[in-house]
């Protein structure tokens, strides 16, 4: 049987397993192809928007694309935004936009205040019968002519807003709190299902009172009745002040028996970091335990405190809290002066929990941790996140060495072992000039079976890295230093043919029953706290000009599954390289101080050709 006469069920089938552009090249192929991928091709249709000319432009091509049946009969969920929070997950996503770059642009107001313009929207939701999910992602207010039409929809269309704010609870003090009877109907829409809200900063700097944390409290208890998904911008571990909750802001009464969130983000204001000082734990716990008794926290599948956690709010949530239902965890953690509590905590905590699909501890983690949640949740487990740690500062003086739990073979062994269905996994690594213990990382890497998606955060020794910013007159070239120097320069250049040459390693360790790598990204994280080029060291500029990320996506073909194509991370780093290789100061420093650990790295160079003749080293065979 040819690709032309696969049935439309097989090529679905098919299209679940490519990226977006390969699905619309296989819809090239044959009318069967084109049938069976338009379910993901028309998915999720994205119009994004730049100024009231695009949104009317997008919206014509839209209504005349969708105009056919057989596509309009696919749509099932509906996005219209200028500016995105965080990233959404969708199983395909039609594009009416010619530039993804208009995320990152924001939309000037009142363009749905126009009768027109929002009358041509509504026409492009009634051409789609089959919608489910409608996404708006504007700051400015949904008008309440669409509101009312997601309202008689049957079954009821979820509505997501990842820039949730309800503008007429931002008052001076001095006024009372009228809540506007369009946005009291947004608040308690029973199409509402997931939302953002959205920090409004200039509120404070204008002398007004935002008190929209007090309807977040309100709607999560019950309020909005079909509420699954909330991110919550309060204070979660600080004292819950006047402006963040105000009981009967919305309504009179509201049970927790009336909650039904599933998925719980909650993250700091701005604001709200200068209170954690001076404070009890009991009080530090602020609004999470507010939220504890507005809900069931038992429900929740998903949780995330994106908050600097000590030891102590990880015995509250052990001892206070049950989370029976959850298989979703992601804490940032934070106690570099009671490392050894919260390893006991943090342990005891992950124990408590049922078997988890995916974690993700930012900040301090520890050896012990990792056999214990591997033989806790190894089988379930298909997520595996372990970020750059952010204790990694200040030259390190605040964190023990010995505490941190980098990457070596052995660990991921055990993952191997104990967690087989692994399929997302980033870790810390520590690069060492590409010796074989390095390599034995790679390739132990490489026979992870259900690996697909892989992120590495790349370091180096501490010692070796801070002592140019602190060591007397730079001595980096000097008889005892210059050892250290050549090897973290040759650990720290990284380039494109080096992260072929690793993606390769994985590819070509994987057995052959098992799941390709698909991608890679490679980060050289061991800068971040310096910077990089903002940084006033001369010596973190020269090693953030050949300390470059990258990222790998397989090639698809299946007879060179160990090939992929690189693009660079940091594209915005290039005026930055431009600005440092006209710095006449930088570049008097280097022939000062460092020009013989460059020419002992890479023979033969003079004056400032080492910008245009540096490169990678290869890695041990």
């Amino acid at each position: 049987m040819s690709s032309k006469d696969l049935p439309v069920e097989i090529v679905e089938q098919i299209c679940d397993c490519l990226d977006r552009d390969s699905v619309f090249q296989l819809a090239l192929v044959s009318r069967n192809c084109r049938n069976g991928a338009a379910s993901r091709i028309f998915h999720t249709v994205s119009i994004r928007l730049t100024s009231r000319q695009t949104f009317r432009e997008n919206c014509e091509y839209a209504t005349s694309v969708l105009a056919s049946p057989a596509k309009s009969r696919q749509v099932r969920h509906l996005r219209v935004f200028g500016i995105m929070k965080g990233n959404i997950s969708t199983r395909g996503d039609w594009d009416t936009g010619s530039s993804t770059r208009n995320r990152g642009v924001e939309i000037p107001g009142g363009i749905f205040t126009d009768t027109a313009d929002c009358e041509r929207l509504i026409r492009i939701m009634l051409q789609l019968e089959t919608l489910r999910d409608f996404t708006w992602g504007f700051v400015e207010q949904i008008p309440s002519r669409v509101l009312r039409l997601l309202h008689k929809s049957s079954p009821l269309i979820r509505l997501h807003m990842p820039l949730f704010c309800l503008k007429s609870l931002i008052v001076s003090p001095k006024d009372p709190i009228r809540i506007d009877p369009h946005e009291l109907e947004l608040a308690t829409s029973p199409c509402l299902y997931s939302f953002g809200q959205i920090d409004m900063q200039d509120a404070e700097r204008q002398g007004l009172v935002d008190h929209n944390a007090s309807a977040v409290f309100e709607m999560v208890a019950g309020a909005a009745p079909n509420l699954r998904e909330v991110d919550i911008r309060v204070n979660p571990v600080g004292p819950p002040s006047g402006s963040e909750w105000l009981p009967g802001t919305i309504t009179k009464s509201s049970s927790p028996s009336a909650s039904h969130l599933e998925h719980l983000s909650v993250s700091t204001s701005h604001h709200c970091a200068r209170l954690r000082t001076g404070l009890s734990d009991v009080d530090r716990m602020g609004s999470l335990e507010k939220l504890r008794g507005m809900m069931d926290i038992s429900a929740l599948r998903t949780l995330r405190i994106g908050d600097m956690l000590s030891a102590s709010h990880v015995r509250w949530l052990t001892e206070e809290c049950q989370f029976p239902c959850l298989d979703s965890l992601d804490l940032d953690l934070w106690d570099v002066y009671n490392a050894h509590e919260m390893e006991n905590r943090l342990n005891s905590f992950l124990l408590s929990l049922p078997p988890l699909r995916s974690l993700r501890l930012r900040g301090r983690y520890f050896p012990s941790t990792m056999p214990l949640l591997l033989g806790h949740s190894g089988r379930t487990l298909r997520q595996l996140d372990l970020p750059m740690p952010g204790q990694f500062e200040n030259a390190g003086t605040n964190s023990d060495p010995d505490l941190w739990a980098f990457a070596d073979a052995e660990l991921i062994r055990t993952i191997q072992q104990k967690a087989p269905s692994i399929e997302y996994l980033a870790l810390c690594i520590q690069r060492s000039a590409g010796d074989a213990k390095e390599v034995a990382v790679y390739r132990e890497l490489g026979k992870l079976t259900s690996l697909r998606h892989l992120y590495l955060s790349v370091f180096h020794s501490m010692d070796y890295l801070w002592m140019g910013l602190y060591g007397e007159q730079y001595q980096l070239a000097s008889e005892y230093y210059m050892a250290e120097s050549v090897d973290l320069v040759v650990s720290l250049a990284v380039d494109e043919a080096l992260v072929k040459s690793i993606f390769d390693t994985f590819s070509s360790a994987k057995p052959p029953y098992a799941a390709p790598l698909q991608t890679l990204k490679y980060r050289v994280d061991a800068l971040e706290p310096e910077c990089g080029f903002c940084t006033n060291h001369d010596w973190i500029k020269l090693l953030a000009y050949i300390a470059r990320s990258f990222d790998c996506t397989r090639n698809l073909r299946d007879d060179s599954p160990q090939e992929c194509s690189v693009e660079e991370y940091q594209e915005g780093w290039y005026d930055d390289r431009s600005r440092l290789e006209e710095d006449d100061d930088f570049h008097e420093w280097v022939d000062e101080y460092c020009m013989p650990v460059l020419q002992k790295v890479w023979p033969g160079i003079e004056g400032r050709d080492w910008m245009k003749k540096w490169h990678s080293f290869p890695l041990l065979a």
